[in-house]
This record gives structure tokens, C-alpha cells and sequence, in this order.
């Protein structure tokens, strides 16, 4: 929930709040039910660092709707993995994604109030950046509302 309204109140776009929301799951997602050992491989974040670096310049020279999905959902496992970073157990930033060297600012720990206080706070504040932004007001809504209908009904023309 977070990485979506942070996306939204930087981008002012529905689109890429939704991608970078649904992406946002993917680190967890990929450890595969515990198969793989939390908050490791899958939260190291230089790879998908480079990623997005690399993506990021494609989509500027080459403009692609796949490299904008993907570029976004990308976005959307970095901040999963900056709000990790905010936690008391933090995310590994060694040479090697199972090093004990990590970032941990401590803010909060998972499932205690620290948490709810630290996803309230930040929920409050890129909803006053959303609001400074214009981005709330009923004509920009119903702008990113038409586009995503344009959008949906170009898919289906196809």
C-alpha cells in the first residue's frame, strides 16, 4: 500500500502506482514459501538496482509500454526493499546477498505497533506530497481514469 501511494504521489500516474504496488510483493513472493531463507537472495538489492538502471535507459532512448510495465514493477521491489530497510532486521547490502552486513535503520519492528505508527506516518506524508501535487483534485482523476479506459481498450483492439 505504501509503494503504491509513494508512486502515485511522485508519478501522479494509477498505472504505474498499480505496477509498482503489485511489484512491490515480488521479494517476498520469490523466497518461494520459505524455501528460500527471508529477507536474503531476494532482498538484495543490487540486482534490481541495475535492472531498473538498465531499464530505465531503454525506456528513455526507446519508449516501450512492456519496458514501462516491467520499469515500474521494478520500482516497486526497490521501495519493498527500502521500507525493509527502515526495519529493525533491515536488507543485506554485503558483496554477497547472504552476508551479514546489512541496513537496518531501526524504526520498526514487523507486526508491532511500530510498524502501524511507521506505515501510518509515511502513508500521511505522501498523501500531503499526493495532495501538494495536485494529484487528488477530481480533474487530474478523471485524466488518469480516460487513459488507463484508452489504454485497456487499445489492449483489446489488438
Amino acid at each position: 500500500m505504501i509503494t503504491g501511494i509513494a508512486i502515485y504521489s511522485i508519478t501522479g500516474g494509477f498505472l504505474s502506482a498499480w505496477l509498482a504496488a503489485a511489484g512491490s510483493v515480488l521479494p517476498d513472493v520469490l523466497e518461494l514459501n520459505g524455501l528460500i531463507k527471508h529477507r536474503t537472495v531476494t532482498h538484495w538489492p543490487y540486482p534490481y538496482l541495475v535492472m531498473a538502471a538498465v531499464l530505465y535507459a531503454l525506456e528513455y532512448r526507446t519508449p516501450s509500454i512492456v519496458l514501462y510495465l516491467i520499469f515500474f514493477m521494478l520500482l516497486g521491489v526497490i521501495f519493498h526493499l527500502l521500507l525493509d530497510g527502515l526495519s529493525i532486521t533491515g536488507i543485506p547490502v554485503g558483496l554477497k546477498p547472504t552476508s551479514n552486513r546489512r541496513v537496518a535503520l531501526n524504526l520498526y519492528t514487523t507486526f508491532t505497533p511500530s510498524e502501524d505508527l511507521t506505515t501510518a506516518g509515511l502513508i500521511v506524508v505522501f498523501l500531503a506530497i499526493t495532495c501538494f501535487r495536485g494529484f487528488l483534485n477530481t480533474q487530474h482523476i478523471q485524466l488518469e481514469l480516460s487513459m488507463i479506459v484508452g489504454l485497456l481498450g487499445a489492449l483489446a483492439g489488438r
